[in-house]
């Protein structure tokens, strides 16, 4: 998430350009452990924040890759990240 609560979704490849899949905004409290989830299931993603439905989106262009989570240089601490 971005300051503000702003968040984006994006698919990014090697020497390719970026692409925002989906953007949005939610009010949550700082100094607090969120839970973002990313479900992939074929083309489909769906975006969760706090249990909460942010984003679902389709985007067959990739099929298997690498997973990330960025801070866009804004200090976070992360917990328990796993890719299944």
């Amino acid at each position: 998430m971005k300051q503000g609560g702003r968040w984006e979704l994006k698919s990014t490849k090697y020497k390719a350009p970026t692409v925002k899949l989906a953007s949005g905004q939610v009010r949550f409290s700082l100094e607090t452990w969120h839970h973002l989830k990313l479900n992939f299931k074929g083309s489909g993603i769906q975006a969760s924040i706090d249990g909460a439905v942010v984003a679902s989106v389709s985007d067959a262009t990739r099929r298997s890759g690498v997973a990330g989570i960025g801070t866009g240089w804004n200090k976070a601490r992360f917990d328990n990240f796993a890719v299944e």
